[in-house]
């Protein structure tokens, strides 16, 4: 009997993330986006939408929750027009922090789970006890 194929679905292609694919739109990578909706949304670069048409690239943005869209407009004055806008500048603190913040939580634990702590640790062999115990002097 001939082995069947493994079929699957094809590699998406990957964002263009340099400063260059990004400038006509006037936005960057990792950029916090407002959009006119006041969604917050980061910047993950940009990709073609028919390979062989270099003005078919378009914005792509990843939405709170983890879903990654492209965004409607194709020109800087389109979005400025629409009403995107680049978030304030503390939104960018705070995803730092949140993320340096999560970096270290997830060092900690691995250091708590390497040391034989916390709840992902292997459970500690039981200590077992002499028998008959000391002998007491009379």
């Amino acid at each position: 009997m001939p082995k069947k194929k493994a079929g699957g679905k094809k590699k998406a292609a990957a964002f263009e993330t340099s400063l260059e694919a990004c400038t006509p739109f006037g936005f960057y990578v990792n950029d916090i986006v407002q959009t006119p909706l006041g969604v917050r949304v980061t910047i993950v670069g940009v990709k073609l939408v028919r390979a062989d048409d270099p003005g078919s690239a378009r914005l792509w943005a990843s939405y709170p929750g983890g879903y990654t869209s492209p965004l409607p407009p194709q020109s800087a004055e389109q979005f400025a027009s629409k009403g995107y806008r680049r978030a304030h500048a503390a939104n960018y603190i705070l995803r730092d922090v949140k993320q340096v913040t999560e970096r270290f939580a997830a060092r900690a634990a691995l250091h708590a789970t390497m040391r034989g702590e916390g709840e992902n640790a292997p459970p500690s062999p039981a200590k077992k006890e002499k028998k008959g115990g000391k002998k007491k002097k009379k």
